[in-house]
């Protein structure tokens, strides 16, 4: 079928006529996404993509591969919706369109109606039912394969043979326990590490009477705890941090 002109009721409406039958026909999906998608949306790309995202495969809509269609000689995937999918995704988005659809597939409003037997609404109710629970199994069937999925990954990691090196770990230097302890004291005495530091230094100073702060960098980049190790004192100021921490 070709593209529908929404400037022309006529044309919509002789579109529509056309779906209804095949429709009638047994064909499920007989609305091509090719046909519709310019009433609402400027690219068909971003058709796709809400198609893909709001609707359910092989039941509001099914992909059909058309070989070698592409103009690069690749495969051309055409979309083909439901009359119940093209209603949502397109005839209740544009107002002209939705007044011919609703002429052509539902009864008018001046129309009488028959009211629906309490056999018939219960029969309607459970499709209702049985369509949201295959819903909620397909997407519980996702869900449970990306679960598993996930399970045999992180299996199959684990399964790589890691090499083992039988190194020994080398001890912490008294420099990086120092900075542990220190981090440690702020994070329980919930006071910033520099704080921490003018205690170690104070405590050092009235303890062994070194005052670090005293004594010249050789360079900017020289920090306090350098000038410790640098002048012998650093097994002093470990020493201070542990008692700081034992109290």
């Amino acid at each position: 079928m070709n593209l529908i002109n929404i400037s022309d009721p006529a044309s919509i409406k002789n579109y529509f006529l056309k779906v209804r039958e095949l429709q009638k026909s047994g064909n499920e999906f007989p609305v091509n996404l090719d046909d519709v998608f310019p009433l609402v949306y400027s690219q068909r790309g971003k058709a796709v993509s809400h198609l893909r995202d709001n609707f359910i495969e092989n039941e509001d809509y099914t992909i059909i591969s058309q070989m070698g269609k592409n103009t690069k000689g690749r495969n051309k995937y055409e979309y083909f919706l439901s009359v119940s999918a093209m209603e949502f995704f397109v005839a209740k988005k544009v107002k002209e369109v939705f007044e011919v659809y609703r002429q052509v597939f539902h009864k008018t409003l001046d129309e009488k109606q028959k009211p629906l037997s309490q056999l018939e609404i219960l029969a309607q109710s459970a499709q209702i039912l049985l369509q949201q629970d295959q819903r909620i199994s397909q997407i519980e069937s996702k869900l449970n394969l990306i679960e598993e999925n996930q399970i045999i990954a992180k299996e199959e990691l684990f399964a790589l043979p890691f090499p083992i090196s039988n190194e020994p770990i080398p001890e912490m230097s008294t420099r990086d326990k120092i900075r542990r302890m220190v981090n440690k004291l702020s994070v329980k005495l919930n006071l910033s590490q520099n704080d921490i530091w003018n205690r170690v230094y104070q405590e050092l100073y009235y303890t062994y009477h070194v005052s670090i702060k005293a004594k010249k960098k050789i360079s900017k980049s020289e920090s306090w705890l350098d000038v410790a190790d640098r002048t012998g004192n650093i097994d002093k100021m470990y020493i201070v941090v542990s008692n700081i921490i034992n109290k």
